[in-house]
């Protein structure tokens, strides 16, 4: 993802460029929403939701970032909650998809908080470092967290439905 590693003002135009590309390219068949983090006024990350053919398939996409400076203190988990709220509770997803990169901590501990499961990895090129593993996690919808008029599906075969949706 070149648009996090760039100096500014050209982070900030690339930023701006993505979020843009994403809105639109909306449609029935698939959508990306960026959203923004912030604290008070100030932004402080990404948390962002995406799905292909997700009326057929009940499957959404998440991934997040937050400033190295805002990191470690919950931000990151209180984001991704959020919008794993919007897609079980409200949009009827039944199962959140997310990778991290290798050497990523930070993103696998908000992951793993938060009841993601290992899903496989890949390869994966990253524009800093080259080559590198990608893993990927699942998240199941949590017993209870149906969208309205939506029949929940059975309990998580994992057993690991997160505190956040108790």
């Amino acid at each position: 993802m070149p648009w996090m590693y760039g100096d500014s003002p050209a982070i900030e135009r690339q930023l701006l460029q993505r979020h843009w590309r994403a809105l639109a390219h909306w449609e029935a068949a698939g959508c990306h929403l960026p959203l923004a983090v912030f604290l008070g006024a100030e932004p402080i990350g990404m948390q962002d939701l995406w799905a292909q053919e997700f009326a057929q398939r009940r499957s959404a996409g998440t991934g997040s970032w937050i400033t190295r400076a805002r990191q470690g203190r919950g931000y990151g988990t209180e984001a991704r909650a959020a919008i794993l709220d919007l897609a079980f509770g409200h949009l009827g997803a039944a199962e959140a998809l997310t990778e991290y990169i290798e050497g990523n901590h930070a993103y696998e501990r908000v992951s793993r908080k938060l009841g993601y499961i290992p899903n496989g990895q890949r390869t994966a090129h990253r524009d800093d470092t080259g080559r590198v593993a990608e893993y990927q996690l699942r998240l199941d919808r949590p017993p209870g967290k149906a969208a309205p008029g939506l029949t929940p599906p059975p309990s998580p075969a994992s057993g690991r439905a997160s505190r956040y949706w108790a």
